[in-house]
């Protein structure tokens, strides 16, 4: 029995129950008490007394309290007293101590019975044994973890594939095997593109297999996974398919697995393969027989030359034992041994006779060993044969022939020798004493070295005889003429079977003529060195495939400035190589592996390839030719030759005819510009441009030869390099030291460096150059004069570095300035004939401005609403995403113990909560969220937020605030009016990197000034924030309110700041308006309509703590996206709700039709078919009543729509939901058009 149950009348009287009662609780399988209205129990049915071992007396009253577990009780005792005052149902668990002293989880539940006046008589209450339900909950929590630490562990990544939908999951785990990061996104691409081309056939049958609706629904596949570096990595997959439906409906709708790395296992796989199959070519192809048998002597496998040597085939030996095949004489002496090697494992060496088939008996020498089976037991025996029939019957021809051999070494043209394992020289052949005149034997050999190479020798071969290894070593002897010839002696050592050396046998060779041919070598070597030096280009030689060791002549090394004898190779760290790159035709840097030499080395030829080598201090020489694979006689890449000549010089001439050529080019279109232009503007100006072109200059004006009104600086005309700002903000140039002879035709002034100049810097204050004067050293002035004579101005010429103009480019100027002088008069004449029409054109020119203007502004209105629109959607979807992760964290968060996970889990809240933020953002730019527009005093409210600009801005910004307090109310979201305010601060801040002033004010502004702007009639407030920062140009100011546009750094901000105060003020019936100019700051204006009404009072705080069903209710759950679906769900049935789920509205009223009678209806608003507002209407039609609660992510929905219904903004999270769905079904349903979640 559960406290929601319909509960029998035990009796009129308070304290006692009838029989009757007594014995329906006695009947429960559960354990029931019975308490007076103040808790005191009175009964205690018969398993209660069974279970705690107690009578109903010791239960009586309070005495129940003593049972429960100590660290339970205070916990237990604070539901049931809260449900005592309030009359509440109550539901708690705790331990109850067994008769035999062991505690057990109870749910405990009670309910009150009242009398028809509605006074508790008394309580009615069960305790349901939950103790097996907590451990299996504890041991699925261990279970859980402990699967995913053992995947961390073992290095198992995960997949999950929807096949209808074609998404595709991996773990991070599983992105490292691809080579992937973790925040990678991945789909079918991107994983068939990390597998490598030769397997994706076998995979996709593999997983086609899977997919069969026919089919078991296994897959297994192993193949390589290709990383976006090149790197192959072997995987090994398995997995399972997931099935729905039946019969010709079955499909499969999900697939998910695991995947290892198994690139290790594949290569020790295919070492073992290998080592079996050479272990197996070995056995196969010794020279000496090979068999294995079982304990009792059969044959189980045997080499081909076993079964030589026993004269019987292999397959007809495989049903014999060893004993059918052993000469009957030695079988007695064998059995022993066999036995003992069979039980203890002891080998043993035999030498016995094996019979043939046709009768013949061969001797053979056995060495026998135990091979070992599970549990150290002999599992088999392997005998390995020599077969010493022909052994013995050469034992005596080789005897016969040792004299023949004495005989023939004496012949030899080597001469041969021995010597003890003493190192002294016991035989030495005849041929010794010829030569040298010395017997050689003991240690007279040494008498005979040539005495350079006594010393050598005589170590070396002390070196042999101590260490007891071979002797190999080459010196001079001197013969009885006195030459002397190379000799080349060797000597290996005979060991006893104990490895003592029994005698040394050695030989020495004259090796005169091959010391002659390498000498002769050597100098066709150094010959052909010499040769390479003396040619002009660059030469590269390696004889490694992989580069990694490139030499070449002198010249190569002269180029690559690398010490001689230095390996040249840049594949190679540590070589003298870290201070040149090699550049291609376009500049970009060429990576070691892909160097001509490296290039050519892996078979690739390089033909007529120019590159540029560059140093580090700032010098390169360019360098043209080519290089060639060397083949080894396979006709495989063995290295390569490279050669290249310096053609710097050649660069150098191309460049100096090319700007000939472009100067020439240059003067010609100027020459057509002034003679065909009449625009004085423009004509001026292609002059200007020209000069800046033809000198090389960072930056070059125009001065007129007219004073302004001061009488002393002289007038701007035209600009090239550089805003024009930079000269306006400078007051002007005067006609200073610098400047007068210029424009007093006194001829051209040319300095190097101006700022050395003596006529420079004369003029207080600044002596030159003010604060923000453009960076100028070299200068060059050239007067324009008219054919009367007249000055008509000045061509000034400027860059930041000294030395860069030339009398060429003097000559060129003096040139330009004469055929610009005579384009200027023609311009002036052509311009006097205009001025009688300028009037007509200006009103021309006007109207076409305004209506281009009006045009452009119309595009940017249709551009930002179509990305609001856009914007709208994405946040639209965003919010869908969000709202199950949101939930399916605060409810395991409400579930987990342990600090780690809780740590965990409020982290990824956080993290979602900053996603939601991010969210608001978008529908605040497309003018999607959901405000809670009210009567604000921007007084109030700006020095409400003083302290908090203040400590965003810090110590280097002053903030003004020009607010004032009698200013009338406007209609706004205040939240948000803070939220925009602060953005703008902010950005102001990151415009100001070096402080400055920012200034907040507000002023009510004029009709003139609001019909300007178009905004509809009305009394408007404008709200300016103006900082003194760097400001905006004229491209960035274009784009600066679109979603995502940032000119911070990556991680340095959204680019939604100004989007969202854009999206605000647009929604608020307002404007927001963005002025700026580089280097003078921003202005942000926002206008906002003014209120009709008083401020209102802050809204009520949301309660964060999720309050649970006050009663049993059953809500109706309408949303057609799934997961959104799952996790509400969760969420109601975890506050204590019954919950019907559908997936859309029709089936709602399906579920309705069939007598569904819910508490309250939750549905999302945007959905296939029927809307949620429409399913909220056409439900109230049927039960007017019906509390209706709207979950939406499109949060801005009409007046009319939500009519009655209370409104959460998706996402939310479960104390919202439980506390609006708590407030409704308490009031009825009536909480209509509330949104809960923030703004």
């Amino acid at each position: 029995m559960t406290a929601n149950a319909e509960v029998p009348d035990l009796g009129s009287r308070a304290a006692t129950l009838d029989a009757s009662a007594r014995a329906m609780l006695d009947a429960l399988p559960s354990v029931a008490f019975v308490t007076d209205a103040a808790g005191a129990t009175i009964y205690a049915n018969a398993r209660y007394q069974a279970y705690t071992g107690l009578s109903l007396a010791a239960l009586s009253g309070s005495g129940w309290t003593a049972i429960i577990h100590p660290d339970d009780r205070d916990r237990a005792a604070a539901p049931w007293e809260a449900a005592l005052r309030q009359g509440d149902p109550v539901d708690v668990e705790y331990r109850l101590r067994r008769g035999d002293g062991q505690y057990r989880w109870f749910q405990g539940r009670a309910a009150a019975q009242r009398d028809p006046d509605g006074r508790i008589r008394q309580w009615l209450g069960t305790c349901t044994d939950v103790h097996d339900l907590k451990q299996a909950e504890a041991d699925a929590r261990e279970a859980e973890r402990w699967l995913r630490l053992s995947q961390e562990a073992s290095g198992v990544g995960t997949f999950d594939w929807l096949p209808l939908s074609r998404k595709l999951r991996w773990s991070d785990l599983c992105k490292a095997m691809f080579g992937l990061p973790p925040d990678a996104p991945v789909d079918d691409d991107v994983f068939m593109a990390r597998v490598h081309p030769e397997d994706r056939a076998s995979l996709l049958d593999a997983t086609a297999g899977a997919l069969d609706p026919a089919g078991p629904g296994r897959f297994h596949s192993r193949y390589r996974a290709l990383w976006p570096d090149g790197t192959v990595r072997w995987v090994a997959a398995r997995g399972r398919a997931i099935f729905e439906g039946e019969g010709q409906g079955r499909r499969a709708v999900r697939f998910l697995g695991t995947v290892l790395d198994i690139t290790e296992a594949k290569r020790t796989e295919e070492a073992l393969s290998e080592s079996e199959a050479h272990l197996a070519a070995i056995f196969e192809q010794a020279t000496v027989g090979i068999c294995e048998t079982d304990v009792g002597g059969r044959f189980i496998r045997a080499n081909a030359r076993y079964c030589e040597i026993v004269g019987r085939p292999r397959e007809e030996l495989l049903t014999l034992r060893m004993q059918d095949i052993t000469h009957p004489e030695d079988l007695a002496g064998n059995q022993p041994m066999f036995r003992r090697l069979t039980s203890v494992g002891e080998a043993f060496e035999i030498v016995k006779r094996y019979v043939r088939p046709d009768g013949r008996v061969v001797w053979v020498h056995n060495n026998v060993t135990a091979i070992r089976a599970a549990g150290d037991r002999v599992g088999s025996v392997l005998c390995i044969a020599a077969d010493l029939t022909e052994q013995r019957r050469a034992e005596a021809a080789l005897r016969e022939s040792e004299d023949h051999y004495r005989h023939a070494v004496e012949l030899s043209p080597q001469i041969s020798w021995t010597a003890g394992p003493d190192g002294l020289v016991e035989h030495m052949s005849p041929r010794w004493r010829a030569l040298t005149g010395t017997s050689g034997l003991g240690a007279t050999w040494l008498e005979a070295l040539h005495p350079e190479d006594l010393g050598p020798s005589q170590e070396a071969w002390a070196k042999s005889t101590a260490e007891n290894e071979p002797y190999d070593h080459e010196y001079r002897i001197r013969l009885t003429d006195g030459r002397t010839r190379w000799m080349h002696s060797r000597a290996y050592p005979r060991r006893d079977p104990g490895g003592r050396v029994l005698r040394w046998y050695g030989t020495s060779e004259d090796i005169q003529a091959r010391k002659e041919v390498e000498a002769a070598q050597r100098a066709q070597a150094e010959e052909l060195h010499a040769v390479l030096d003396a040619v002009p280009a660059g030469i590269w030689i390696t004889h490694d495939p992989d580069a990694q060791e490139i030499t070449g002549n002198a010249r190569s090394h002269e180029f690559l400035r690398v010490p001689q004898g230095e390996n040249q190779s840049k594949g190679v760290p540590g070589t003298p190589t870290r201070h040149f790159r090699f550049l291609d035709t376009e500049g970009r840097e060429i990576a070691p592996r892909d160097l001509p030499v490296q290039t050519a080395a892996r078979g690739e030829t390089v033909a007529d390839r120019e590159y540029r080598v560059a140093f580090d201090d700032g010098s390169h020489i360019d360098i043209l030719g080519n290089a060639t694979p060397l083949r080894d006689a396979a006709g495989r890449p063995a290295g390569a030759v490279a050669a290249f000549v310096d053609i710097t010089a050649r660069k150098a001439a191309e460049a100096a005819l090319l700007e000939e050529s472009q100067i020439l080019e240059t003067l010609n279109r100027a020459g057509l510009a002034l003679a065909g232009e009449l625009d004085l503007e423009r004509l001026v100006q292609s002059l200007t441009d020209a000069g800046v072109k033809l000198t090389g200059a960072k930056f070059g004006a125009f001065f007129h030869n007219v004073l302004d009104d001061s009488g002393e600086r002289l007038h701007l005309y035209t600009l090239a390099g550089a805003e024009r700002a930079d000269f306006e903000g400078l007051g002007g140039v005067r006609a200073t030291g610098v400047f007068g002879p210029t424009f007093r035709n006194e001829g051209v002034v040319r300095a190097d460096d101006i700022q050395t100049d003596q006529r420079y810097g004369q003029l207080e204050p600044h002596r030159g150059m003010p604060p923000g004067h453009l960076p100028v050293r070299s200068y060059l002035g050239v007067p324009v004069v008219a054919h009367s004579g007249q000055v008509l101005g000045g061509l000034l010429f400027g860059h930041p570095e000294p030395g860069r103009f030339t009398d060429r480019h003097e000559q060129l100027m003096v040139g330009l300035a004469a055929q610009a002088a005579i384009a200027i008069d023609n311009a002036r004449l052509f311009q006097a004939v205009q001025r009688a029409n300028e009037t007509l054109e200006n009103r021309v020119a006007e109207r076409s401005a305004q209506l281009i203007e009006a045009q452009e502004a119309l595009q940017q209105s249709q551009k930002m609403e179509a990305i609001g629109q856009l914007t709208g959607g994405i946040a639209h979807d965003f919010n869908n995403l969000l709202t199950p992760i949101v939930g399916g964290l605060d409810i395991l968060r409400r579930r987990v113990t342990d600090e780690r996970s809780e740590r965990l889990i409020g982290g990824a809240l956080q993290a979602a909560e900053r996603a939601k933020t991010l969210v608001q953002r978008l529908l605040a730019f497309a003018r999607r969220q959901t405000l809670q527009p009210r009567a604000v005093h921007l007084g109030g409210l700006v020095e409400g937020m003083r302290e908090l600009i203040d400590r965003s801005l810090g110590p280097t910004i002053e903030v003004r605030v020009q607010v004032s307090a009698d200013l009338p109310p406007v209609l706004v979201d205040p939240n948000q009016l803070e939220l925009a305010l602060l953005n703008l601060s902010v950005n102001a801040r990151d415009a100001m990197p070096g402080g400055g002033r920012l200034t907040i004010s507000a002023e009510e502004s004029g009709a003139p000034a609001v019909r300007a702007l178009g905004l509809p009639p009305g009394r408007y407030m404008r709200v300016t924030v103006v900082d003194t920062g760097t400001g905006m140009d004229e491209a960035v100011l274009q784009r600066a309110v679109e979603p995502f546009f940032s000119t911070k750094t990556m991680g340095k901000g959204t680019g939604l700041g100004l989007s969202m105060v854009h999206g605000l003020a647009a929604q608020s019936g307002g404007l927001f308006t963005l002025a700026s100019r580089v280097g003078l700051g921003t202005t942000a204006t926002l206008w906002l309509p003014v209120a009709d009404e008083e401020e209102a009072a802050p809204e009520r705080a949301v309660a964060a703590v999720a309050p649970r069903a006050a009663r049993p209710s059953v809500v109706l759950l309408v949303d057609d996206e799934a997961l959104v679906r799952l996790s509400t769900a969760e969420e109601l049935r975890d506050l204590g709700y019954a919950v019907i789920e559908a997936g859309t509205a029709a089936e709602a009223l399906d579920a309705l039709r069939q007598g569904i009678r819910p508490d309250a209806l939750v549905t999302d608003h945007m959905m296939p078919g029927m809307s949620g507002a429409d399913l909220a209407a056409e439900l109230r039609s049927r039960l007017p009543d019906l509390p209706v609660l709207m979950i939406t992510g499109y949060a801005n929905l009409p007046p009319e729509q939500t009519r009655g219904i209370a409104v959460l903004a998706k996402p939310f999270r479960q104390s919202d939901l439980a506390m609006l769905l708590a407030r409704m079904l308490a009031s009825g349903g009536d909480s209509e058009g509330e949104p809960i979640s923030d703004p």
